[in-house]
């Protein structure tokens, strides 16, 4: 999986990307749209690759509205070049769970199982 996103390029932004577990925001409808807020800039991008076949089994989706996710999240990333980052690891928050890990070294997490009341 990938994020394509184009950060600037800086002292900060060159060691942001280097950190596990950054904060952002992930929304999915058609697009799996990721939104970096860190202090000075406000910064989206898309995930291309990922499975929501795959992702439902790990973390459930939400229902009605117009995105079928709609999470805090950590992610980590490595750049391959300009404006497109390889997933390291991408993890969703919920109220009810704590953090749910999606992706665990590049690939998927293990299925979850989950209460009907979740």
């Amino acid at each position: 999986m990938f994020l394509i996103i184009d950060i600037p390029q800086n002292l900060r932004t060159d060691e942001l990307i280097k950190q596990q577990d950054i904060p952002c925001f992930c929304k999915v409808s058609d697009k799996f749209i990721l939104t970096l807020d860190l202090d000075t800039f406000l910064l989206n991008g898309e995930i291309i690759g990922l499975d929501k076949n795959k992702l439902n089994l790990i973390y459930p989706a939400g229902v009605g509205r117009e995105y079928t996710y709609y999470n805090h999240a950590m992610i980590s990333i490595s750049k391959i070049v300009n404006c497109k980052y390889k997933i390291e690891s991408l993890k969703f928050f919920n109220a009810y769970s704590g953090w749910c890990s999606i992706l665990i070294d590049g690939e998927y997490a293990p299925e979850q199982k989950y209460d009907e009341d979740f």
